[in-house]
């Protein structure tokens, strides 16, 4: 009642975990002890079934073997909770080459299946190899919570390339996919608004911090399926990028990625380069906590100071490069901005 919002109990739990109205049904009967005849069964249920016993197998490597302890004090060392790992599915991928290919192989998989969803690869002499190995592997689950893809995080320093995905699959697509969105939709509801970082690791502090409504996209630039999923989500989003040079550049871009929404956008910057994994680290959940409420900039605020930094105003270059940054920044804005002129600006 205190929400302003009505319906009836299927809806209000339907609201509430995130889910769909049909899997909201489904669960309830479930608790009532209705039976509901199936009546349309999901073409990909076996995929996705493979990708849980894969889950199963690689959490059970992190726990219980040997090799999987490297990976377990890589975690702790990260500040990785063991309910954050149960919660999150995390686990690790052995070293040896083919565990995953015998363990799907014994449970009767087709290996056209661990082919084309890329679990597996095939070697030049027809042997076949799994595509993660000796890596702390974080499951990629789509907004109704099932497994579509892996990303696997290397343990080695030296390591050019430290995280690999899934390759693109019928089910896994990059481009679409948001981390953690379906665990996070209850408390981006709640809290009306989400907050939106780079990373795994990013999102798994923000979120034992107590700020649920964290999410990243996977890996990759913002895309226009990204902002048009989370701008339906929320009209309140933070920006939580890294706070070293990429971050900024990746911050604005996401901020031309929102312009033509009417989400209400706001920066969390960041001090020192630091991500928001290592601010919590050294400065504690209490400094997050007064640095979101307090400390939040707006987008062209944020843009304004960006621009204005990157330049010598006492050059007569950087002036005029500064006066086109501020001019291309306001083509869009809403009358109001358009009037607005910082006092100390030397556009006045």
């Amino acid at each position: 009642m205190s929400c302003q919002t009505g319906g009836q109990p299927i809806t209000f739990y339907k609201e509430i975990k995130g889910i769909p109205f049909q899997e909201a049904a489904k669960e309830l009967a479930i608790r009532a002890g209705i039976i509901i005849e199936e009546v349309k069964k999901d073409p990909l249920d076996h995929i996705y079934h493979m990708f849980d016993e894969t889950i199963k197998f690689y959490q059970f490597s992190l726990m219980k073997t040997e090799d999987g302890t490297q990976a377990l004090t890589y975690l702790k060392h990260r500040n990785v909770t063991d309910e954050t790992i149960q919660s999150y599915q995390i686990g690790y991928a052995p070293k040896k080459s083919n565990a995953l290919y015998a363990l799907l192989r014994d449970k009767k998989f087709d290996v056209s299946d661990m082919l084309n969803y890329g679990l597996i690869r095939q070697g030049e002499d027809g042997t076949y190899y799994d595509l993660f190995f000796d890596k702390v592997i974080f499951p990629i689950h789509h907004e109704k919570g099932r497994i579509v893809g892996l990303s696997g995080r290397s343990l080695k320093k030296n390591d050019a390339v430290k995280y690999i995905n899934s390759p693109e699959s019928k089910i896994f697509k990059k481009s679409r996919l948001i981390y953690h969105l379906h665990q996070a939709l209850p408390a981006i509801r709640k809290q009306k608004r989400l907050i939106l970082t780079e990373g795994y690791m990013d999102v798994i502090a923000m979120d034992q911090a107590g700020f649920h409504e964290t999410v990243a996209t996977m890996g990759t630039s913002l895309t226009k399926e990204h902002v048009s999923l989370l701008s339906n989500l929320t009209d309140h989003i933070i920006l939580a990028y890294d706070g070293d040079d990429a971050g900024n550049q990746a911050t604005l871009k996401a901020i031309d990625a929102f312009n033509q929404t009417k989400v209400k956008l706001d920066v969390l910057i960041f001090p020192e380069q630091l991500d928001p994994d290592e601010y919590i680290k050294k400065h504690g959940v209490q400094a997050l906590e007064h640095h979101i409420h307090h400390l939040l900039k707006d987008p062209y605020d944020y843009r304004y100071d960006m621009y204005k930094n990157k330049r010598d105003l006492k050059n007569s270059h950087d002036m005029v490069a500064f006066k086109d940054d501020i001019i291309k920044m306001i083509q869009d804005a809403d009358p109001s901005f358009k009037r607005y002129i910082k006092k100390d600006s030397p556009l006045n």
